[in-house]
């Protein structure tokens, strides 16, 4: 795998710089040296016909990258004009010309960037052509306003393909043009980026002895190259639903490790196969520096309430860590209806959030309680940011509201043991839509939330401002279904052009 190089050129829309080496096709830049005020450096025509598919988004000269869906069988013919007259025009692998240029380009490879250089006085500026395979998933932009956070995002949908597991890793920006995209023929999911600089996603494996999917965590550097991959120390499974490095280079993992449990208290057998929930906290040389087992803190009767199917072989069902600002933990046990503070390095359990021995009471929130969670975030010392599925509640919500989903946001007061509703977010407000599975959102910097809904409604990805309003829609379709995705992150560090 490798990154758009010109991503790692960090060329900007509106900035133009002193041009001090071209090699070969302008491709590779020694040195820079900011300018503005350039005028007429840019395309005025940039087209591609010939594929059967259209570029897209509709060509407008402050628009640096494009896509297109190619075929090796394709021929395409590529046609760019430069605004200013003294301008030359390039293709890659081409000669120069001045102004305008054509060329046809034979059996392009479905991963190919072809990138046409605009040149005049030592300045240049670039435009980027993405190729994308034939399967690759429909992207639609439903809207995109202008106060729509600039950043790219890292998803990966995935689906199904004559019976094959397929996912793509993607770097999209704002048009639905994906900057990077690596094709996986299996699943995966959680794909981020770290504060260390390095990504990582959850890769599914086969099945352990237990018959539960284990998974492994690879990590890629800056350029998306694959540097390792990591697991579980000791432990029947690795997961892949989420996993955190430390300031300290340690690996954080979540496991559903399985072991025979005596659970005749809840109608089942004296060796019943159980999978508890297990945050395991790894050194760089595979020493277990912190291990916490769910057993030993949570009321096994709140997750069998819940209705959760997978009681008992997967009774808490761990979906997300936090690592908070003071070095604890936040943890989300969607099969409990709980959120959990631990304590790190001790293991002890600061507050209960949800559950029959919740250390708050839900003030003002209208549902009166979340269920079946994902994405459970510590935003500040008292506030607490999640994905509220909707389903397996312990309450009467679902009886008297239906199943719906959405984003809340809650104020937690210690010392009164209360939770104060803060704000929350259906999608199009409706309180109708419901995600059964999956899930996530992110705060971003200036306040709006970034929001994967998961599997179940016709939408992929949205982004609402504080006060309640859409400024972006995406979906993410293959074979004219919602491909699911798991979560969703803007990423600010990733160059914009």
């Amino acid at each position: 795998m490798k990154f758009s190089r010109l991503l790692r050129l960090s060329l900007q829309t509106d900035e133009v710089f002193t041009l001090v080496m071209i090699i070969a096709s302008a491709s590779l830049l020694v040195g820079c040296d900011y300018q503005s005020g350039i005028p007429n450096l840019a395309l005025s025509e940039f087209t591609a016909t010939g594929t059967g598919n259209l570029m897209y988004p509709q060509f407008d000269e402050e628009i640096r990258h494009y896509a297109i869906k190619c075929a090796p069988t394709d021929v395409m013919s590529l046609s760019a004009t430069a605004s200013g007259e003294q301008a030359y025009v390039w293709f890659d692998g081409h000669p120069p010309e001045l102004k305008t240029t054509q060329v046809v380009l034979a059996n392009p490879d479905p991963d190919q960037d072809i990138v046409v250089t605009v040149f005049s006085n030592n300045q240049f500026r670039q435009y980027t052509l993405h190729c994308l395979a034939e399967d690759f998933p429909e992207i639609q932009v439903v809207h995109a306003d202008p106060e729509v956070t600039p950043d790219l995002m890292l998803v990966a949908p995935r689906f199904r393909q004559n019976g094959q597991r397929i996912t793509y890793l993607m770097v999209l920006d704002n048009n639905g043009v994906p900057r990077f995209r690596h094709k996986i023929e299996e699943s995966a999911s959680d794909f981020k980026r770290h504060a260390n600089g390095l990504y990582s996603y959850a890769l599914r494996q086969a099945n352990n002895d237990f018959s539960v999917p284990d998974y492994v965590i690879v990590i890629l550097d800056e350029d998306f190259n694959e540097i390792s991959q990591l697991q579980t120390v000791g432990l029947t499974q690795t997961d892949g639903h989420d996993f955190i490095f430390t300031d300290e280079g340690n690996a954080i993992f979540i496991s559903y490790n399985s072991t025979s449990r005596d659970m005749t208290a809840f109608g089942l057998a004296a060796d019943e196969i159980v999978g508890d929930s297990v945050i395991q906290e790894v050194t760089p040389d595979g020493h277990v520096l912190f291990q916490w087992n769910s057993w030993d803190h949570i009321d096994l009767a709140d997750c069998q309430a819940t209705g959760y199917p997978r009681f008992a072989s997967d009774y808490g069902h761990l979906n997300s860590i936090d690592l908070t600002a003071d070095g604890d933990l936040i943890a989300s046990f969607r099969g409990c209806g709980q959120i959990l503070k631990i304590d790190r390095p001790s293991g002890d359990v600061i507050w209960r959030m949800g559950g029959s021995m919740s250390d708050f009471q839900i003030v003002g929130d209208s549902f009166n309680q979340f269920c079946g969670q994902h994405t459970a975030l510590e935003i500040a010392s008292d506030r607490i940011l999640m994905f509220d599925n909707g389903n397996y509640c312990l309450g009467d919500r679902e009886d008297v509201f239906g199943q719906f989903s959405r984003i809340v946001e809650y104020r937690l007061d210690l010392l009164a043991g209360q939770a104060h509703f803060i704000r929350d977010y259906s999608l199009n407000n409706t309180y109708q839509e419901f995600t059964r599975s999956t899930g996530s959102v992110q705060l971003l910097a200036n306040g709006n939330w970034l929001i994967n809904w998961g599997n179940g409604p016709d939408m992929s990805i949205t982004e609402v401002n504080p006060s309640g309003t859409e400024v972006f829609a995406m979906k993410i379709l293959f074979d004219g279904s919602i491909a699911v995705t798991y979560r969703a992150f803007r990423e600010s560090s990733l160059p914009r052009n």
